[in-house]
């Protein structure tokens, strides 16, 4: 683990309040619930983003061997003069960073300890945290998932909640070993709009986990905190193949649309068949939940017409 930022390059000095050791991402999803934990008051000891973009989860222990950071330029930041980040809002209230790299080292374990936080939060952190950093902190570590646990375990939620049309919402679950499995300790529905973005989800899916998560630590500094054990898994939430972007004509025009829009970040061709006919749809445009066409398909030049079930979706060609 490497310190790459602190005030005067040493950590802020303790005090009374509940000490947090955050665990993010530069991605959007991280930054509600840190901004939610610093507004609420909670003494945001240290935040840790991972030093190299590596698979989720990570299976082998060392990946790869620790190195040091010259500068923070070598982090897998977004540019703060586009968008903010939880490495930016770090920098601006003098919290420490750390990028860690061997999540198993002694190193690590040891710059943990030093920091003698009371609960670690992660929002999007692509790496599972080994057993005995989990155990470090006395209240354990916390996760913002956004899905109904225990349906849709794993790295990409969104994706699938909104492939199967399934109920959206998030929730704050205990860290275990194994990818969110461990009891949930708050959890919430949410609405999202018909042709939401995936960055537009992910900000209001997040700023909802922010919240849960404040009321997390406020209970368990009450002595309150209910912990509800998982049952039995529902769907599970893998990184999807290009053939998960298939969509079909007999799915209703408004489960199309919104999945395309919602997914339209990872820039990938959506291949229908409809009446013996392969097509490639690049974006979605409109939908209309009750109108009707006389023919399964019509082609207006770069522009389908796709009777689905219900309504017609408009959609650009590949």
């Amino acid at each position: 683990m490497q310190l790459i930022h602190a005030k005067n390059g040493v950590a802020r000095q303790h005090d009374n309040r509940l000490r947090v050791v955050y665990w993010g991402m530069p991605g959007q999803f991280s930054i509600p619930p840190l901004r939610a934990l610093l507004d609420a008051g909670y003494d945001v000891c240290a935040v840790i983003v991972p030093a190299a973009r590596v698979p989720f989860p990570a299976t082998t222990p060392d990946l790869t061997e620790l190195k040091p950071v010259s500068t923070p330029s070598l982090l897998p930041v977004v540019n703060p003069y586009l968008q903010k980040n939880i490495v930016q809002i770090a920098w601006e209230r003098d919290i420490p960073v750390f990028e860690v790299r061997r999540l198993r080292s002694m190193t690590t374990l040891n710059m943990l300890r030093s920091l003698a936080p009371d609960v670690g939060c992660v929002a999007c952190f692509s790496r599972l945290l080994p057993p005995h950093l989990l155990e470090l902190p006395r209240h354990g570590f916390f996760n913002v998932h956004p899905s109904l646990l225990p349906a849709y375990r794993g790295p990409a939620p969104l994706f699938w909640t909104f492939r199967d049309n399934a109920a959206q919402g998030v929730s704050i679950h205990v860290m275990d070993e194994t990818l969110d499995t461990g009891a949930v300790v708050a959890q919430a529905s949410a609405t999202l709009p018909d042709g939401i973005t995936g960055l537009e989800a992910d900000q209001l899916l997040a700023t909802r986990g922010g919240q849960l998560l404040t009321g997390v630590l406020a209970a368990i500094q009450a002595g309150t905190l209910d912990r509800t054990p998982q049952s039995q898994p529902g769907p599970f939430a893998p990184w999807p193949t290009v053939d998960d972007f298939a969509v079909s004509s007999g799915w209703s025009a408004r489960r199309i649309f919104n999945f395309m829009r919602v997914t339209g970040e990872w820039a990938q061709p959506y291949p229908v068949e409809i009446a013996g006919q392969r097509f490639l749809l690049a974006s979605a445009l409109r939908y209309a939940a009750d109108e009707t066409l006389a023919t399964p398909y019509q082609q207006l030049g770069h522009i389908l017409r796709i009777q689905c079930n219900p309504g017609v979706l408009d959609a650009i060609l590949a």
